[in-house]
C-alpha cells in the first residue's frame, strides 16, 4: 500500500512537471504581455472547442479527468490569454477593454491594460478580488492561472498557482471572506466536487 502511494505521488509529480514546463515556456515566450512588474492572471484556452484533447475530455470519466487533467493540458497546444493583471504594491487591477476578443478573433497584439475602478464593481466580486490581491501580496507565487471550462461551484472562484515547481489550487468563498490553498492533487481528488470536472474545456 505504501509503495502504491509512493508510485502514485511520483506519477503525479512527473505529470505536473511536464505541464509546468509547457506552461512556463508558453508564458515566457509570449511577446504580447507588457514588460512590467504586474502579476498577470492567465486563462488557459483552446482555439478549437472540439479539438482532439477536448473530444477525449468529453468521453472519459470524472475519475479519469481528475487523474489526467494536467497531462491533457500539457499535450494541448497551450493557448493563453490574460484575464487581468494586479499591481501588488498599490493593489490596483488592470484589464484590457477588449477582453477575450483578441483570442476569438485570433488577433495578435501587445496587451493594452487600463486601471479599473473597483468601487463600481459588485460587492461580492470586489471582495473576492481583494482577497486574491491580499493572498498574492502575502504568498510567493511564480504564476497564477485559470483553466477555461474548469470552474468551482456555488459562486466560489478557483485559481491555480505555480510555486517552486509545484501546483496549488486556490479557492475563494462565495462571500469573498475566505481563501483556501490546497496542493493541486489534494484539491482535485479530495476537495473538488465532480461537477467541477464535468464541463468541457
Amino acid at each position: 500500500m505504501l509503495l502504491h502511494s509512493i508510485l502514485w505521488s511520483i506519477l503525479i509529480l512527473s505529470t505536473n512537471n511536464g505541464f509546468i514546463k509547457a506552461f512556463t515556456n508558453t508564458y515566457n515566450r509570449d511577446w504580447r504581455r507588457p514588460t512590467d512588474t504586474l502579476v498577470y492572471v492567465v486563462d488557459i484556452k483552446d482555439y478549437v472547442s472540439m479539438s482532439k484533447t477536448s473530444r477525449k475530455w468529453l468521453k472519459i470519466s470524472v475519475n479519469e479527468k481528475k487523474r489526467q487533467l494536467f497531462e491533457l493540458l500539457e499535450k494541448r497546444t497551450l493557448k493563453i490569454e490574460y484575464i487581468f493583471a494586479i499591481d501588488l504594491v498599490t493593489g490596483d487591477v488592470y484589464e484590457d477593454p477588449r477582453g477575450d476578443l483578441d483570442f476569438f478573433q485570433r488577433k495578435k497584439r501587445k496587451r493594452q491594460l487600463h486601471k479599473q475602478d473597483m468601487s463600481l464593481w459588485n460587492s461580492s466580486v470586489s471582495k473576492k478580488m481583494h482577497s486574491l490581491i491580499n493572498y498574492l501580496q502575502l504568498n510567493n507565487t511564480d504564476y497564477i492561472f485559470q483553466i477555461s471550462g474548469i470552474f468551482e461551484t456555488n459562486n466560489k472562484d478557483l485559481y491555480w498557482i505555480i510555486r517552486d515547481q509545484d501546483i496549488y489550487a486556490i479557492v475563494i468563498s462565495a462571500s469573498g471572506n475566505e481563501i483556501t490553498e490546497y496542493p493541486a492533487e489534494y484539491y482535485i481528488n479530495r476537495v473538488a466536487e465532480n461537477s467541477v470536472f464535468e464541463r468541457n474545456f
